[in-house]
């Protein structure tokens, strides 16, 4: 065989190889995300998205651990409040452009300008003069304390001591954006073909109630330790039974296992079920504000004492998960949850107090109380407040009214007040009292339930600018027991995580709900 003949047969060869396979990650979205803008995502599904597409100065692992992330380094000052960041020269937009600390600058004002209703100002109104701007006293955004020194060192001066500033930094409030994309198409940025990002990934497409699809974004600093190439986040119809079946027919990597599959799954799937606590409380939420709640407190608390969380956990909804009795979950390290005042006393000692306190309320047998609960439409949701409403009627006569609604009509109308009585669940990457007590401080943009206390945001404004871990503990625990005796809503439960996962997906951990796809990869 002549020489062109040998490499003939080797063309051939090399040709007849199968191509490795892309690794596509299918991850399931409850929810149509409201929006990718990190000035708008305020929502689990959204950020989820908002983490492929976008990265901040920091970044956490797969175990919550802070990890170097647009700056390669950075500094604290003596002071306390003084940061300094390096940005990393090989970090890229997507177009190519340099991330420089001018972005951060210009997101950061953004961010904080209230006229653009940020669903989050964490942490930027840590920053000195960033909460009197997002309240509008102070009206120039160029006083936002953080400024470019050069086009690779950002500083940035808090307005106390923050001991969560830096953690904070890698939640997409915190996230660079690309000016000139933002000042050519306005509102539609955000759009497959607009959109300039600077993380793991790239927007590709985004088909409306069906999924949206990123893919590996070839200028990202850290490419080569991206495991996966493309991402689809997929809007499940049907609820969790249809997400279930799209799992089992090979559509998803993972899926939440609803309630009554669970014992199935062990029995024929247990190789692949995944069940974690979650850093997660689920809890009823009183409209502190207006309505039939808001100056009840005897009312209030009676219908905490009558609601037993056990029927729920151990009985009608049984995953692993935890009865509630407190507003910091128990896998908050370092901390003890400061118990509701109920939460030791039997069910009989209950009803005999709460019954008292609903005549003291003005309500009984001739005269019952009567409201509406709203809340997401979650199969689970539905049964846990069926039961709740049959507990208030049988307890002492209460007459509740149960109203579903799509997740982002109810959003906005539990974001604008509009209700009685909700539920919601609270989550939090960071490990910290933080996230669940900032929840209650007055003005608070996730502070739902618009609970108002002025002993309260003390105590909370001192721990948050406290860097002794005991002090800090204790004015958290402190400020938790006056929520607690506040009655501003009812603990539920501690949630689980109860996953079935791709048994060749790695990387996944069971105490995450929303995992960043950038740590994923497959072993095929």
């Amino acid at each position: 065989m002549g020489r062109n003949g040998r490499l003939l047969v080797a063309m051939v060869c090399l040709l007849s190889l199968p191509a490795e396979a892309a690794q596509i990650l299918h991850r399931p979205s409850e929810v149509e995300p409201e929006s990718l803008d990190p000035l708008k995502g305020g929502s689990g599904p959204a950020s989820a998205v908002e983490n492929d597409l976008f990265e901040g100065l920091v970044a956490l692992d797969q175990h919550g651990n802070i990890v170097p992330g647009v700056a390669e380094r950075w500094e604290r000052a003596e002071d306390g409040v003084t940061y300094i960041f390096h940005l990393r020269t090989d970090a890229r937009w997507s177009n190519g452009d340099p991330v420089t600390a001018d972005d951060f600058v210009y997101a950061w004002g953004r961010i904080i300008d209230p006229t653009n209703g940020a669903a989050s100002v964490t942490p930027i109104d840590e920053l000195v003069n960033g909460r009197e701007i997002n309240a509008g006293t102070t009206k120039d955004i160029t006083l936002l304390a953080v400024e470019a020194i050069d086009a690779h060192t950002l500083r940035a001066v808090t307005a106390k001591p923050s001991p969560l500033f830096l953690v904070q930094c890698a939640d997409p409030p915190a996230f660079p954006v690309h000016r000139a994309t933002i000042e050519r198409w306005g509102r539609d940025w955000t759009q497959p073909g607009h959109m300039v990002s600077n993380g793991p990934f790239v927007l590709t497409a985004w088909v409306p109630l069906s999924k949206i699809i990123v893919t590996k974004n070839a200028s990202y600093w850290a490419r080569g330790s991206v495991g996966i190439d493309e991402v689809e986040h997929v809007v499940i119809d049907g609820g969790e039974e249809g997400a279930l079946r799209r799992f089992r027919g090979g559509e998803l990597d993972y899926v939440r296992v609803p309630n009554r599959d669970l014992p199935a799954v062990r029995r024929t799937d247990g190789a692949r079920l995944h069940i974690g606590l979650a850093n997660w409380i689920h809890t009823f939420a009183f409209n502190m504000t207006t309505g039939p709640f808001a100056a009840n407190k005897l009312l209030r608390q009676a219908l905490a004492l009558t609601y037993d969380p056990r029927v729920v956990v151990e009985k009608l909804l049984p995953q692993e998960q935890r009865v509630g009795d407190s507003w910091v979950p128990p896998t908050v390290p370092n901390y003890t949850p400061q118990q509701v005042f109920y939460a030791d006393m039997t069910m009989e000692r209950r009803l005999t107090l709460a019954r008292q306190l609903y005549a003291e309320a003005g309500f009984g047998p001739g005269h019952p109380f009567k409201f509406v609960v709203q809340y997401s439409r979650y199969e689970d949701t539905r049964t846990e407040l069926l039961a709740a409403t049959h507990m208030w009627k049988a307890a002492l006569g209460v007459e509740a009214t149960i109203e579903a609604e799509e997740f982002q009509v109810y959003l906005q109308r539990i974001k604008r007040g509009d209700y009685e009585m909700t539920v919601l669940g609270n989550s939090s990457t960071i490990e910290d009292p933080f996230d669940f007590l900032i929840r209650f401080r007055t003005g608070w943009s996730d502070n739902y339930s618009q609970y108002s206390n002025p002993a309260v945001d003390a105590l909370l404004d001192r721990a948050g600018v406290t860097l002794d871990p005991e002090e800090r503990r204790n004015l958290y625990q402190r400020a938790e027991r006056r929520i607690a005796d506040d009655v501003p809503g009812i603990p539920s439960q501690v949630n689980s995580i109860v996953m079935l996962v791709n048994a060749h997906l790695m990387g996944w951990v069971d105490d995450r709900p929303y995992p960043q796809s950038r740590w994923f990869s497959f072993d095929n």
